[in-house]
């Protein structure tokens, strides 16, 4: 019976912890901070079913506009895929027409994404427009505005539908697209940038609209 109590207040004392921590994580989703762009554990069991997820039910008009000026508790944006890169992102003063905007340093050759954190419902028949500037620096390298697809129960149907390519290197370039739901399987879109190879790479005045 001793035993019993002794290994029940030792689990107590282990488990209280791992609760607390679990909560916090799941706190932190909710507010959706973002500690580190190297390190995340929302692809881990357990934390990949704690992660929070905004879904937007857009009326016509602009669904959202970055110009990264204006300074957020909680970022809107996430590092979702990080391939064989080192990438960081921070806000610089380096922006178009110097004011600020989002900078990723990549030192590595591999392929980044950032994610902006709102899911958008989709019917067939909706028409988006997106546009934004971009500006890399660096040799080889490769950037561009796009949507992933998901179907009805979130699950990726498409990763780069809809890019708008940033066609020149070292100086600003805006990008436009429209966008026109033409499969009925697509029920959410998320806008992102994505970048590869080795570099420097800025976006600033980004605009997602519902036309219709």
């Amino acid at each position: 019976m001793q035993l019993v109590k002794t290994i029940s207040r030792y689990l107590f004392f282990i488990l209280i912890p791992v609760l607390l921590f679990l909560f916090g994580y799941w706190l932190k989703c909710q507010l959706g901070i973002q500690f580190f762009d190297s390190i995340s554990l929302g692809s881990y069991f357990p934390f990949c079913y704690l992660k929070n997820e905004t879904i937007l039910s857009p009326q016509k008009g602009i669904l959202f506009y970055e110009d990264f000026d204006t300074v957020y508790l909680f970022s809107n944006w996430s590092n979702t895929i990080k391939k064989y890169t080192s990438a960081t992102s921070e806000l610089s003063k380096d922006g178009f027409n110097n004011s600020k905007c989002l900078l990723i340093r990549n030192r590595s050759e591999g392929a980044w994404v950032h994610s902006h954190g709102e899911k958008i419902e989709t019917k067939i028949g909706d028409i988006f427009y997106y546009e934004g500037l971009g500006n890399i620096k660096g040799n080889r390298l490769h950037a561009y505005f796009g949507v992933t697809a998901f179907d009805e129960s979130k699950k990726v149907i498409n990763w780069n539908l809809y890019k708008g390519k940033i066609e020149e290197i070292g100086s600003w370039v805006s990008v436009k697209k429209n966008i026109i739901i033409s499969d009925d399987k697509i029920k959410y879109i998320t806008f992102r940038v994505v970048g590869v190879g080795q570099g420097e790479f800025r976006f600033d005045n980004i605009i997602f609209s519902k036309l219709n």
